[in-house]
């Protein structure tokens, strides 16, 4: 993407937490929004599956105060692999057990046609931004619950997270920025900071895969989240009309959201 590169320095706070159990785990504060103000800093993280954190980790994420996780990922991902956390927190996961079902179906359509050498990169990419088109409409209730659950001022800090951290859980960031004034071009920027820090999927496809399509998976490419952005253009009608009746987010919402997690403005 053109424009200004983000200032990961702005903060003598990291934004990258480096964990021995979780690779993607990451601050989201410090952004600037579109009318100058800057996201508070240790207030929402994003990480990948916490299911396999050591008690280090725990004891890092405790004295991050973390008093919320949301769980983005479906019922049978988290009896299969349950998160490890620290005693005392309020784990929020789906309402829907079934929520993400087309998404799923999807991705399994993808991850059959890869095994059987029928999908080259340039179509393993193209099925994966079909599966982000879905994320504003088919998984709309979930992201709704999620967003809503931000308006809770007692839930902060909050790790929102699903198994790579970087595809549900990369549009529940997104959607928490734009909520916040944060502009498309810094989402994208933040949404890219994947590729650093991204869990390998080598270990969960055979060996006969390709570099070009295991990267594919693996990691996040700028068309991904751009083919969710156009659908909340052309099917969910622009930012604004998304933020008030796809995710029931008023203005009085919007206001009260902002003042928890953006910094006073200094103007």
């Amino acid at each position: 993407m053109p424009g200004r590169a983000i200032n990961h320095t702005e903060s003598s706070l990291p934004r990258h937490i480096a964990l021995h159990g979780a690779r993607n785990f990451r601050d989201i504060g410090g952004y600037r929004t579109a009318d100058g103000r800057r996201v508070r800093w240790r207030r929402i993280f994003r990480s990948d599956s916490l299911s396999e954190i050591t008690n280090a980790d725990i004891e890092v994420i405790a004295r991050l105060g973390v008093r919320t996780v949301y769980d983005l990922r479906s019922e049978y991902e988290r009896q299969n692999a349950p998160d490890r956390l620290p005693t005392g927190l309020a784990l929020r996961v789906s309402g829907q057990p079934n929520y993400h079902a087309k998404v799923t179906e999807l991705s399994e359509r993808i991850r059959t046609h890869i095994v059987a050498g029928e999908f080259d990169a340039e179509v393993t990419e193209r099925w994966v931004c079909e599966r982000y088109r879905l994320f504003p409409t088919e998984e709309l209730g979930e992201y709704r619950r999620y967003i809503h659950q931000l308006l809770e001022q007692t839930c902060f800090p909050m790790v929102v997270h699903c198994a790579s951290g970087k595809d549900r859980t990369g549009f529940a960031v997104a959607l928490t920025l734009m909520a916040l004034g944060v502009t498309r071009e810094t989402i994208l920027q933040d949404y890219l900071l994947s590729n650093r820090y991204r869990r390998s999927l080598a270990a969960q496809l055979p060996p006969t895969v390709s570099p070009q399509i295991l990267a594919a998976l693996s990691g996040v490419q700028p068309g991904y989240l751009l083919a969710a952005f156009e659908t909340i253009d052309t099917v969910c009608g622009g930012d604004e009309i998304f933020l008030a009746q796809g995710l029931g987010l008023g203005t009085a919402h919007l206001q009260h959201l902002r003042a928890i997690l953006l910094e006073p403005s200094r103007g």
